[in-house]
């Protein structure tokens, strides 16, 4: 909003002031209508004045999981660079390869259904890797939403107990945490979507509201959070609540549910601003594919959808999970991604933990096998007082916050808190 300074043209001379009780008579309503001004512009400063109007965009599907048994809860865990997802027929917690892991000749050579890329079975890998909370004193995963702290490195679940989470390890399902941050999900069960990001914890009930840290973030009575202007898919334009949220940069995604019946176009994608709360964006006509859409996740290229009742490939096997991209009000402008240039052997996000004795490598094939490791130079372990820094966060899909360099470099240098990834290219090494 930009504020123009005007000159009120007061006029100066006692004359056109009169005596003393003249003028106060004369500058009261100057006053007065001032006062107004004042209190205007600051409600609209304050974002008390009329709602800016959502912006329209596009949730494109580029790719499909098939056959996946009743999927519910997704998350991403960078560390082992895997795809998790709960699913309500077993509490085991299973992986997934990302997608972001397929060249553009790979997934040119997978079989479409309806033009979308459908990721083999034997490329997906699924359940390669297993993660059973039961095993080491937690609870049963079984159709709950999903999370991963980065932070700490765990998954995060939540419990067949109303209101608490538990956390633990990947694979091992070691480090237990029965009751991760304690006030973080006020709601009952089910909740249908659940995410970690950084100090943020985001949850969304079965059809209900969305919750902030504990807090109510967005409401399902309040018309500006749940009114898609121009809706054309069906039920009304008024959502009647939320399933999926998924924290990306400054933005919260989450799946609007238009209409309960889940044969027609009843859900689609809307952005909501993550400090403010306010309705940014959405997908006006809705994702256009699957039957129960739930909850979200996000690799640093893709955002994922778990579909509950899929089944895209009419193999009766019920469950998929989408990919996608969004575009127009759907993309946050903070979070434009740079594309890795051409031949780039190596990627070094630089993001682990303290102690580790490798680091990752996510530079995209075929010039870089995905997710190498490799010792740190100088210094060994991350966090040696010669090596690498370890900064917390999502700074590795943060994308605004990349440097592109050309040569071998392990020094991290720093933008508003944030850390600097760096890019090497083969023929500088």
């Amino acid at each position: 909003m930009t504020f123009v300074k005007q000159n009120a043209g007061l006029v100066r001379s006692e004359r056109s002031w009169g005596t003393a009780q003249q003028k106060v008579g004369t500058i009261r309503p100057q006053l007065r209508l001032l006062g107004v001004l004042a209190v205007v512009a600051l409600l609209l400063f304050a974002g008390g004045g009329p709602a800016r109007a959502a912006t329209p965009g596009q949730a494109v599907v580029v790719g499909v999981y098939t056959d996946i048994p009743r999927p519910m809860g997704l998350a991403y865990d960078s560390a082992n660079d895997l795809i998790w997802y709960t699913t309500q027929a077993d509490c085991l917690v299973h992986s997934l390869v990302p997608f972001k892991n397929f060249s553009p000749s790979q997934i040119g050579s997978f079989p479409t259904l309806n033009g979308v890329p459908q990721v083999p079975a034997a490329l997906a890998q699924d359940s390669v890797f297993v993660t059973d909370p039961v095993a080491n004193g937690g609870r049963c995963a079984a159709g709950t939403a999903l999370a991963y702290d980065k932070v700490v490195g765990q998954l995060v679940s939540r419990t067949n107990v109303a209101g608490v989470l538990q956390s633990y390890a990947p694979i091992t399902a070691a480090g237990l945490n029965p009751n991760y941050r304690p006030g973080s999900d006020p709601m009952g069960n089910p909740v249908d979507g659940l995410d970690v990001d950084g100090g943020n914890v985001w949850l969304s009930n079965d059809v209900n509201n969305t919750y902030k840290n504990g807090a109510l973030f967005s409401n399902r009575l309040n018309p500006a959070h749940t009114t898609l202007p121009s809706w054309s898919g069906s039920g009304g334009a008024v959502a009647v609540g939320w399933s999926g949220v998924e924290q990306v940069c400054g933005s919260l995604f989450a799946v609007a549910v238009q209409t309960l019946n889940d044969s027609l176009t009843s859900r689609t994608l809307v952005r909501f601003d993550a400090n403010t709360g306010v309705l940014v964006g959405f997908d006006p006509d809705g994702f256009g594919v699957g039957q129960h859409l739930e909850d979200l996740a996000f690799d640093g290229q893709f955002l994922y959808v778990a579909d509950v009742f899929g089944d895209a490939n009419g193999s009766g096997a019920v469950g998929d999970i989408y990919v996608f991209k969004v575009t127009g009000g759907l993309e946050d402008p903070g979070c434009t991604c740079v594309s890795p240039p051409s031949g780039m052997v190596a990627w070094y996000p630089l993001d682990e933990l303290t102690g580790v004795t490798t680091v990752n490598d996510i530079a995209p094939p075929p010039s870089s096998l995905v997710n190498n490791q490799g010792t740190p130079k100088p210094g060994g372990q991350i966090g040696s007082p010669n090596g690498p820094i370890p900064l917390p966060g999502r700074w590795a899909e943060r994308c605004t916050s990349l440097a592109l360099i050309w040569r071998f470099n392990w020094t991290l240098n720093s933008t508003s808190g944030r850390a600097i990834s760096r890019l090497m290219r083969g023929s500088s090494l």
